[in-house]
Order: structure tokens, then sequence, then C-alpha cells
């Protein structure tokens, strides 16, 4: 079932939008505040946010809290309001959808029509090479895969580096290599799990291991010297390395 939160303080507007966005296999809450919001965020996962901002009730701080999670950091949201100064505060931010209103049959049209092209989207591609689901009884974390760079092994869980920065996970690379078949991660080094498809270049003056270099990261990873064989193999057959 496709989750939908609509976050408005305005149950007048709330309904309207609930009313348009309806649909079949569509699960559709509300909150009226972004803490009424928060906790929802941590009982369900939420695949799209409709979020309606206000001068009187400015619910833009939750847009960056959504953008910080690893969870929801590339989760859908269209974000609805009078005022072009709060559409200016997350301009550069990715998969924001900016609506004016008041509403309008196509401002209404247009965030069903986001809705509609992101299940669209979820349901042709194939979960496992898109996303990297983890869980345990305490986390659950949907990262999308295209964006992860690598793990590296830190104490008791690790830390993720991927196109926008780096975060600590409470889970093991044991863990992580759970489920990581079919995709293009993998296990080079008992300290690394890394994305074969964004590595950019690779040092072999290294005697016992080889150094890995990623897009747009300083940090580098290694390949044990018995996994240097796989690796090889596993990028000849990647189109960007033939």
């Amino acid at each position: 079932m496709y989750k939908i939160l609509i976050v408005c303080h305005n149950s007048k507007i709330r309904n309207t939008i609930e009313q348009y966005i309806r649909g079949k296999h569509r699960a559709i809450m509300s909150a009226d505040n972004c803490h009424q919001a928060e906790t929802i965020l941590n009982t369900l996962k939420i695949d799209f946010f409709v979020i309606v901002s206000t001068k009187s009730h400015n619910n833009t701080d939750i847009v960056g809290r959504i953008r910080k999670s690893c969870l929801y950091r590339f989760t859908p949201i269209a974000l609805l309001s009078y005022y072009d100064s709060l559409f200016n505060e997350l301009e550069d931010m990715k998969l924001v959808f900016r609506i004016k209103i008041p509403f309008s049959e196509k401002s209404l049209s247009a965030v069903n029509e986001f809705i509609n092209h992101d299940i669209s989207v979820s349901q042709s591609a194939s979960p496992a090479k898109t996303f990297l689901i983890l869980n345990s009884s305490s986390d659950f974390m949907r990262i999308r895969v295209d964006t992860i760079l690598f793990f590296e092994s830190s104490g008791h869980g690790c830390v993720i580096y991927t196109s926008d920065g780096e975060y600590s996970l409470p889970f093991t690379l044991k863990e992580i290599s759970l489920h990581i078949e079919n995709t293009p991660l993998y296990r080079c080094h008992r300290s690394y799990i890394v994305n074969t498809e964004n590595i950019q270049k690779i040092d072999k003056t290294i005697s016992s291991s080889w150094e890995l270099h990623f897009f747009g990261c300083d940090k580098t990873a290694l390949v044990s010297r018995g996994n240097k064989k796989i690796l090889s193999e596993i990028l000849e057959k990647t189109p960007e390395y033939v």
C-alpha cells in the first residue's frame, strides 16, 4: 500500500487535498502539525509527503528534517504555500515540488500527477536494484542504491558514504551483506562494502590491497588481496568499464 502523509493545520484545505488524491492502493494519513507528523513517521514508512505551509503555520522545518533522514532523503514532497518566500528557502532541495495556492484544478492535478508518477516508477523499478532495505528489530532504513558510494565498518555499526554526505548507521557490514544480492554492492574487504557502479578509479600501487576512489568523495576504500580478481570480473561486466 502506497502511503501518503498530508501535513496541514487547516482541516478544510486538508480535506480538499485528500478528496482529490484519493485512489486505489493508497493510504492517506494526515497531521495537523510537525509534531504529529513526526509521530507518524516513527511508526509508518511514508512514500509521499504533501505539506501545506503558511506564515501562521510554517511547516518548512519538517522538510529539512525529512531530507536529513537516510530513510526519507529521496522521498518526494509536494510543498503547497501562498508565499514565494517559503519556496525560495527550499529552491535547491531535491524532489520538492513547489505548488502555489489558493487551489485550482491545475494545482491539485499537479499534486496527483506527482503521486501517480512516483507510484509508476516504484512499480516499474526492481526494488532490489533501486533500494537497499535494511531491517532489524530496532531499525528500518530504505536507501537509494545509486546514491551509495561505500560502507565502512565502524564500532558496532558502520558509516555510509553517499553522493551527498556521510552518515553513521546502526547496522554492521555483516548485517548489510545479507541484503546486497542482486545489487551492484560488493563486500571487497572485511571493513568495506562498495558500490561497483560508483568507482571512479583504482590505485593498484599498494602491494597488498587496492585503493578505490569514488565520484565526488575524498574518502577511499580498500580491496583485500583475495577479492581483487572478483572485483575485476565485476567491473569488466559493467558498461562504464568496458
